[in-house]
């Protein structure tokens, strides 16, 4: 009774919650970044670096992690990685290196490779087919909430502490729900019901690289990652303190309505692209409105608390064009090709993190213009305004190659190149 019935739902919350709790360790440096460029004397680009490195480990792991957790028992992998990330965080928490620092950056990025992969992989293994859809639907609700708390709570105890304190909690959380996922998990092998034997990773990715239409959707889907990947994960709460004037828990505050919008933000977009207009239509006005919206961030000075939780809020649920740029990958592709096709989606979209957070961070030194305090560089809201008005001309640009991209319908599936 015990294995039937509870320990599925067991397996499942310790991926889940893992899940979520990553977001807090992707999310928590993104808090206190005058606090580490001062700790390790510097720039706006290092610190680019040092965000992007997250993405390079996250995106560099998604294979390797997705053939782990094929070929093991599904509670190592994720206990293991979740050890790494929180082995990363404990790093963050006391050096004063930023080398050594980058090292634990990169850590948490491949620890985090497990999570949402983990949590797909249990649902296929435990759970029967039709029920599939309805628990990552869950899953994934359950993690944003992860990333809504990443905010202002961890920023309080920041305040109400100092944030090397905060991350060794943090760090030491993750280590204890590592040691349950290891102590109490199930010790079947996965089965899972897309995994096929004979698979080859790196043939089947060189042919999807074949397909022009679906590479042009992967860089789409790069270019569009701004407003998240940039902007709700690191550079955001100080561009909000310095334009509008408020506090960084505000700003916290503000950045969460981006999760909470993506809450409602996949089902309501997939409704409109069912009823209305086409996939290829809604992932462009998604990328036409990020852009507006940015543009109206850096143009308008005077925006209300309230209603810069608005447009947060709206710019999250236009970051779910992303559930329509897997559902068009999934639609050029045969069927023994679909997972292949997902993971290079991802992977490509998890890359936008290191190309915004570098280019921001070069911007904002190309146009420092020499303010500087304690040894360490100091960024005007002029600065910031340029570095971010990379994101909605990217967006838009991303939204006109899906456009582009719809040209080629007529294109042959992919597995007829073979």
């Amino acid at each position: 009774m015990y294995r039937k019935y509870f320990l599925p739902y067991l397996m499942w919350f310790f991926a889940v919650f893992f899940f979520a709790y990553q977001f807090i360790m992707r999310l928590a440096p993104g808090l206190v970044i005058n606090d580490l460029i001062t700790q390790y004397q510097i720039t706006a680009t290092s610190f680019g670096i040092f965000s992007a490195i997250y993405y390079i480990g996250y995106a560099g792991a998604q294979l390797p992690t997705a053939y782990l957790l094929e070929k093991f028992k599904t509670k190592y992998i994720i206990g293991i990685f979740c050890i790494i990330a929180s082995i990363g965080t404990y790093i963050l928490s006391y050096t004063t290196s930023f080398s050594t620092a980058l090292v634990g950056r990169l850590m948490i990025g491949i620890g985090s490779a497990a999570g949402f992969l983990g949590v797909s992989k249990v649902v296929a293994t435990y759970f029967p087919e039709k029920l599939y859809a309805r628990l990552i639907g869950f899953s994934f609700t359950i993690g944003i909430f992860g990333a809504v708390y990443g905010g202002k709570p961890v920023n309080s105890l920041i305040e109400t502490f100092n944030y090397n304190k905060v991350f060794f909690l943090i760090a030491a959380i993750g280590t204890l729900i590592a040691l349950t996922i290891l102590l109490f998990g199930d010790n079947r092998k996965a089965n899972y019901l897309d995994s096929k034997k004979d698979s080859n990773l790196i043939e089947e990715l060189f042919i999807i690289l074949k397909n022009k239409r679906i590479v042009l959707i992967a860089i789409a889907n790069l270019l569009m990652v701004g407003s998240l990947e940039g902007f709700a994960d690191v550079w955001g709460i100080s561009f909000l303190t310095k334009a509008f004037d408020i506090s960084k828990g505000d700003a916290a505050t503000v950045i969460s309505y981006i999760f909470i919008g993506m809450l409602f933000g996949g089902p309501a977009l997939a409704f409109i692209s069912e009823k209305y207009f086409s996939k290829t239509l809604v992932i462009f006005l998604c990328g036409l409105l990020t852009c507006i919206l940015f543009l109206g961030l850096i143009i308008f000075p005077n925006l209300s608390f309230y209603l810069l939780c608005a447009l947060m809020f709206i710019n999250g649920i236009l970051c779910c064009y992303q559930v329509l740029i897997f559902a068009l990958g999934t639609e050029i592709v045969k069927n023994e090709y679909k997972s292949i096709a997902i993971a290079f989606l991802n992977c490509v979209n998890m890359l936008g993190g290191i190309f915004f957070h570098t280019l921001i961070g070069l911007t904002l030194d190309h146009f420092w213009q020499g303010d500087i305090s304690n040894n360490v560089k100091l960024y005007s809201l002029y600065e910031y305004k340029i570095a971010i008005a990379i994101i909605p001309i990217s967006s838009i640009i991303g939204g006109m190659l899906v456009i582009y991209s719809g040209l080629k319908k007529d294109s042959k599936k992919i597995t007829q190149t073979i």
